[in-house]
């Protein structure tokens, strides 16, 4: 089996998908090669080489080397399956290879595929269905592909997953000082100019609260400006990115609640990760954040609703019933989506029975 990565170079939820999912296949004794393009951070070398992983780095950035890369690898290992993470340039160039082998092929794709995913490839519609299946993170993504993109071969549900955190771990309770915690990569369906905003609406009983966001990206600029507009950025700090593992135990356990103000998502993997440590959680109804919290949870808020964000976060900074049913509500939410390294799971189970492969258990 060959996994197609285009792109290893962050601590997106890609990266951390195809790791963890990667790495549950290879401790139950599936042969996997990951074939990526540069560049490869080097956490994600190390965890894969760890975990018994053959990754095999493109000669360049660009479809056509990821594709010659690919052809090459299939050849050496006689590879009965392809699977392309995300639908990209990648996948594309390979779907329309004039000699491409006769290997099944399949993709995983990680938003939701609706109109507002708009890097989605351009012309998706036109060969999505030259692939002979697809695999998606939510209900909704799958609707989407087979309404909205036409496709009619199988498309299937992949559950998304993270590890258990340490013993021990637990969410900061309000107090007089409390942290809001975003994890975010800095771009704009992110939403981060709403969180922003929402803490600058919050009342002056609340004048100890901060917001840390941890992530990075293209959109740094322009939010440390919106800091400076709202007259906010003594109390929010940006914080860069953190490699993921037992730095997540550490942010879990100083942060109150956890912020979530995201325009789309499709399998919001720092959502999970808050959770699973019972970090109570503000986030707007993005499709994924419905799908894993549930669409009654009470702190759901509409996409883009500032003073709802603000409201909710209020709610659960103010009033501690409020913080203490939200921790429990986002444990039990939570339960499904840990995985036990090692041991059989969703995950070892979703796989085994797409690829036909008998996974030990």
């Amino acid at each position: 089996m060959i996994w197609v990565v285009e792109e290893l170079a962050g601590f997106g939820g890609i990266e951390h998908m195809v790791a963890l999912h990667a790495a549950e296949m290879a401790r139950a004794g599936v042969p996997i090669t990951l074939v990526a393009r540069p560049p490869i951070h080097p956490v994600w070398r190390t965890r894969l080489k760890d975990a018994g992983l053959r990754l095999v780095e493109a000669d360049d950035e660009s479809p056509a080397a990821l594709c010659r890369c690919t052809l090459r690898v299939a050849h050496e290992a006689a590879a009965r399956a392809i699977l392309f993470v995300p639908l990209g340039e990648g996948c594309e160039h390979w779907l329309h290879l004039g000699e491409r082998p006769p290997i099944w092929t399949t993709a995983w794709e990680m938003t939701d595929m609706s109109a507002r995913c708009w890097w989605l490839p351009e012309r998706l519609s036109e060969w999505i269905h030259r692939l002979d299946m697809l695999l998606v993170v939510s209900d909704s993504a799958r609707r989407e592909a087979v309404e909205r993109f036409g496709f009619r071969a199988p498309v299937r549900v992949v559950p998304g997953g993270v590890y258990a955190p340490n013993p021990g771990v637990s969410p900061r309770a309000p107090d007089s000082s409390p942290l809001v915690t975003c994890i975010s990569r800095l771009s704009q369906e992110k939403g981060l100019e709403y969180a922003i905003a929402a803490l600058a609406l919050l009342p002056r009983s609340l004048d100890g609260v901060r917001l840390d966001v941890w992530g990075d990206g293209i959109d740094r600029t322009r939010l440390l400006t919106q800091l400076r507009l709202f007259g906010v950025e003594d109390c929010v700090s940006l914080q860069g990115t953190f490699a993921p593992g037992d730095q997540l135990d550490d942010i879990a356990s100083r942060t109150t609640v956890f912020l979530l103000p995201s325009l789309i998502e499709g399998r919001p993997i720092a959502l999970m990760e808050m959770a699973v440590r019972g970090v109570p959680t503000v986030a707007t109804e993005t499709t994924g954040a419905v799908e894993i919290l549930g669409a009654d949870y009470p702190w759901l808020v509409p996409v883009g609703d500032t003073h709802a964000l603000a409201s909710a976060l209020r709610d659960l900074l103010v009033q501690p019933d409020s913080w203490c049913r939200a921790v429990e509500w986002v444990l039990r939410a939570s339960r499904p989506f840990v995985v036990t390294a090692g041991r059989s799971s969703p995950v070892l189970e979703c796989h085994r029975h797409l690829y036909g492969m008998e996974v030990a258990r």
